[in-house]
């Protein structure tokens, strides 16, 4: 990976912050993006105020597609419990305090449900959020494929589950 600047200009509001994944995010490619996160939170509240038809369609059909799969207080300490309190996709200690706010904490399927995974514990893991978004729909392997050509450090352990999950895309 290249060295990175040390800050950054967002092309939206203009402030210099971090060139970091926490101030930007990743694109795809790996790339840090041009727009802060703060931009990014911002335009998406402003597009889901304008547009709640269509906020609330993606939303019905996200749920349709995972029949409706909402996971409970019960599921998330479980899990947690499984995962000694790391986040599944980096490792990184996860905050008791956060496990139960969406926003800082997610349940992640390990196998998309967009291809073909399930909703079964057995696919479920917790993970922070950023980790979550940036995993998107890929799978394991993708994802972790995708880490390393951004330059984000592997995974120092492999759960069984995860293990399990690579196994099932062989």
């Amino acid at each position: 990976m290249t060295d990175l600047p040390s800050n950054k200009q967002c092309s939206k509001c203009g402030e210099v912050k971090p060139a970091d994944r926490d101030h930007f995010g990743s694109q795809p490619n790996g790339n840090l993006r041009h727009v802060c996160r703060t931009c990014m939170n911002n335009r998406s509240k402003s597009y889901a105020k304008a547009n709640p038809d269509s906020v609330r369609r993606r939303s019905n059909s996200r749920q349709k597609q995972a029949d409706k799969f909402k996971p409970t207080d019960a599921l998330k300490t479980q899990l947690a419990v499984d995962q000694k309190g790391c986040c599944a996709l980096c490792c990184k200690q996860i905050n008791r305090d956060d496990l139960f706010d969406a926003t800082k904490v997610q349940v992640e399927h390990l196998t998309p449900v967009s291809r073909g995974g399930t909703n079964d514990d057995s696919n479920l893991v917790i993970a922070c959020r950023t980790c979550n978004q940036e995993k998107a729909g890929k799978t394991m392997r993708e994802y972790w494929i995708w880490r390393e050509k951004v330059g984000l450090p592997k995974i120092p352990f492999l759960m069984d589950k995860l293990i399990a999950a690579i196994s099932r895309e062989e």
